[in-house]
């Protein structure tokens, strides 16, 4: 029907998973629960991509990306290293990334997420683009961040973020 148009019109994907009809006020609490937990996981993610765009070229907007994660974190930047604190992803994050470059603008879009209570996994595709600090020209970034989410009492946030780079065949 029209409300299951407009889900996966709007990404949420796992309509499958949901009962047709709702057999009672419990089944639609936590219908309504899964769908709040699933726009509360990509509002994350979302606020993630901004961060991180913010961030390039402006070490002080670090805390504000480190803050979206738990203390306990695992984050996998490919070729760039594994960090599993905050002090060490926000050093990362402001003595190489942010000098680095002058400009970034990322994408994750496409997301596949699955939610068990009070956990979520989830895959994004992911479409960079970023200028390094005195370049001339801007460089593409394509691959997928994989991540596991946990629910705080501050909200949902990321516990581990696996960033897959997946460049384009060389012709």
């Amino acid at each position: 029907g029209w409300l299951a148009a407009c889900l996966v019109v709007a990404g949420v994907g796992a309509l499958p998973m949901l009962p047709a009809v709702a057999n009672g006020p419990d089944e639609v609490g936590s219908r309504l629960r899964r769908l709040e937990d699933l726009e509360k996981i990509k509002a994350l993610k979302h606020r993630y991509v901004a961060a991180l765009d913010d961030l390039i070229g402006d070490p002080a907007a670090v805390p504000e990306f480190v803050d979206l994660f738990v203390n306990n974190l695992e984050v996998e930047y490919d070729a760039y290293g594994t960090f599993t604190d905050k002090a060490s992803l926000t050093a990362f994050l402001q003595n190489v990334i942010s000098p680095a470059f002058a400009w970034g603008f990322h994408v994750a879009a496409n997301p596949r997420i699955h939610i068990h209570g009070d956990v979520a996994t989830a895959e994004w595709y992911l479409v960079a683009q970023a200028l390094p600090e005195g370049g001339a020209a801007v460089v593409p970034f394509y691959g997928r961040y994989v991540d596991d989410y946990v629910r705080t009492n501050a909200g949902w946030k990321i516990k581990k973020s696996v960033l897959v780079f997946d460049p384009p065949p060389l012709p």
